[in-house]
């Protein structure tokens, strides 16, 4: 049996790093108008990269080479590999009604127009409401900066080129801060981890 993302857990993270953002975008946030959080290709000499580790946290897994954008109104979009949104498709339609995410679309990595259409719709839900002005997107910074060298025709390197274009009207702002702060609060399932790994140490 394939594995498929726990659907209660996900949602459950995913709402607590959205409503901290939401509440806190000017200041931990350094302004954000919404949060990209792209991994790269996986990495066996750097297992412990800051989106390696909220992959693990949000899905249980890691999910190279696919970009997460969350936006202010609580869409979340992801840009993957047709495996791995076959992986996160028992998620959508099933955000619950309490928590601020509203919606989960999945936009499977078209090889045709190397994602110019995936692309550019994640990009007009990026800029959101900006009128034309622009928007500051948030990333982890230092993980931006090493993807330089990613795959060409990636999806990681085919969003981040397009953001680097004047033409794409963003400013990309570190959120590295914002998400170290919220992961910093465990929940009783990573307390009980905590306790096991600490017997075993």
């Amino acid at each position: 049996m394939a594995a498929v993302v726990n659907v209660e857990k996900f949602y459950e993270r995913l709402n607590k790093i959205h409503a901290h953002f939401v509440k806190h975008s000017e200041s931990t946030w350094n302004g954000a108008y919404c949060l990209s959080i792209n991994k790269g290709a996986a990495d066996d000499d750097n297992r412990y990269l800051k989106s390696t580790v909220i992959h693990h946290y949000l899905f249980g897994y890691e999910l190279p080479d696919t970009v997460l954008l969350l936006t202010k109104d609580g869409q979340c979009i992801v840009l993957a590999a047709k495996k791995k949104c076959e992986f996160l498709e028992p998620a959508v339609g099933e955000a619950p009604k309490k928590g601020s995410v509203t919606s989960l679309k999945l936009l499977i990595r078209n090889k045709g127009d190397e994602n110019a259409e995936n692309i550019q719709e994640m990009l007009k839900e990026a800029r959101g409401e900006s009128n034309g002005e622009d928007v500051k997107i948030g990333m982890i910074m230092k993980e931006f900066k090493s993807n330089e060298g990613a795959k060409e025709g990636s999806n990681v390197s085919g969003w981040e080129t397009k953001l680097k274009d004047s033409s794409s009207k963003t400013e990309i702002v570190d959120v590295t801060g914002g998400i170290s702060v919220v992961m910093a609060v465990k929940d009783k399932e990573e307390l009980d981890l905590l306790k096991k790994s600490s017997v075993l140490s």
